[in-house]
């Protein structure tokens, strides 16, 4: 009998409808494919930024450089790198390989940040 492996997805906890933005909204997303692995148990929500110790809501803040500075100029950089470094924890005790992150984000997004 042969073992099927589930494999999970590291999800911004923004697009699964929790309120964890700056904001203290969500940028919930409406997709079958989604639901289904959340049903199956399979997407992860995590949020690098309340993961590493920012409440919500919080105030707005930007990548310059190496470094992440809110709008009125405090720097949150070891804030972000910590809750990055337990992204990473969490897909490497899960065996996650992939991950749908929220584009435009400080601590997810890719192209846009």
């Amino acid at each position: 009998m042969s073992e099927t492996r589930v494999h999970k997805v590291l999800v911004s906890a923004c697009l699964l409808g929790q309120p964890v933005r700056y904001d203290g909204q969500s940028k919930g997303i409406v997709s079958d494919w989604l639901s289904e692995l959340g049903a199956e148990g399979r997407a992860l929500a995590f949020c690098p930024e309340v993961a590493g110790g920012l409440p919500t809501p919080r105030p707005p803040a930007e990548r310059q450089g190496e470094r992440v500075v809110t709008e009125g100029g405090l720097d949150v950089t070891a804030e972000f790198d910590h809750g990055a470094r337990l992204a990473l924890q969490l897909c490497q005790a899960q065996g996650i390989r992939f991950a749908l992150l929220k584009e435009g984000s400080p601590s997810c997004g890719s192209g846009r940040i």
